[in-house]
């Protein structure tokens, strides 16, 4: 359910998403979401290799980095080489 600021507002989208389901279809994609694939494609060349692509960026991307202070880091690194 979704709530509105307005009634213009809440037949705007209304509009929207009757259009959207006339040009498409009960699609589970919407054509925001359909941008993407195709800005995908169009970077990857193939689509098959999303998996990877995905498992390098949980791997690497801006939540798998830690702050922190270089003084605890140069510590941390004293305490790991003999």
């Amino acid at each position: 359910m979704r709530y509105y600021p307005s009634e213009r507002e809440a037949l705007a989208d209304i509009r929207k998403w009757t259009q959207q389901v006339a040009d498409f279809g009960r699609a589970a994609v919407t054509p925001e979401e359909r941008n993407w694939i195709l800005f995908a494609r169009h970077q990857l060349g193939d689509l098959d290799l999303m998996p990877e692509v995905i498992a390098h960026w949980k791997a690497t991307g801006s939540s798998s980095i830690t702050r922190t202070l270089v003084s605890d880091a140069v510590r941390q690194f004293q305490e790991l080489t003999p």
